[in-house]
């Protein structure tokens, strides 16, 4: 596979809030997963790592209320964690769901990526449902859901269908004030090496990245 790059949007903080201020209501799930939850898909970098020995964990269960999925991303970082769902093996057309520490606060973005341009922007329709929020010890950490299906499907991806699974984090110093900034494929991004199913990959056990 040729080298792909992502150029992700410069974002910052006073432009994140306007955003988010003005954002719709997203269409929540009544009860968030569990503290004790078990995550039955996951991807982690390094491959096979456990705990605070892995940069980068993602993982993945389907909620008590089946019209979700939970997500759970944790990993080292002084800026930002990220998970795309993408119908090419890249940025271009990329629904992106960013855990960022901006300042002291860790919030989760719900972004999207135009079709044809290496870049993405924060969806006005923000549909994650935040439950857990933390940064400990340089670690950042996103516990939230997401309907399976939202109302949103112009930025919005159907994780009842299979797509390229996209991965990347920056542990940057500094990074926070440019959340998502340029980066290459050789670098932090992983990408899927085929095509999943969010919402029936619950039932595997980790992701094959390339």
């Amino acid at each position: 596979m040729n080298i792909i790059t992502w150029h992700w949007m410069m974002l910052t903080a006073v432009c994140l809030l306007l955003v988010l201020s003005s954002a719709s209501a997203a269409n929540c799930p009544t009860n968030g997963p569990p503290s004790n939850a078990t995550w039955r898909f996951t991807t982690s970098f390094p491959p096979g790592c456990n705990g605070t020995a892995c940069s980068y964990f993602l993982g993945v269960r389907t909620n008590e209320d089946a019209q979700f999925l939970d997500f759970m991303m944790e990993g080292k970082a002084d800026g930002w964690i990220a998970v795309g769902y993408t119908p090419n093996p890249g940025m271009p057309d990329a629904d992106v769901f960013v855990c960022a520490l901006i300042g002291a606060q860790v919030t989760i973005l719900d972004t999207y990526d135009i079709p044809n341009v290496y870049s993405n922007v924060v969806d006005s329709s923000q549909d994650l449902c935040p439950f857990n929020m933390s940064s400990v010890n340089g670690r950042i950490r996103c516990v939230f859901s997401r309907a399976i299906k939202t109302n949103d499907m112009v930025e919005d991806k159907d994780l009842n269908q299979s797509y390229y699974q996209l991965n990347g984090w920056t542990d940057t110093p500094g990074s926070s004030s440019t959340l998502i900034a340029y980066h290459s494929r050789i670098s932090t991004p992983m990408v899927s090496t085929s095509k999943l199913n969010p919402t029936t990959a619950v039932s595997a056990v980790s992701a094959g990245m390339a």
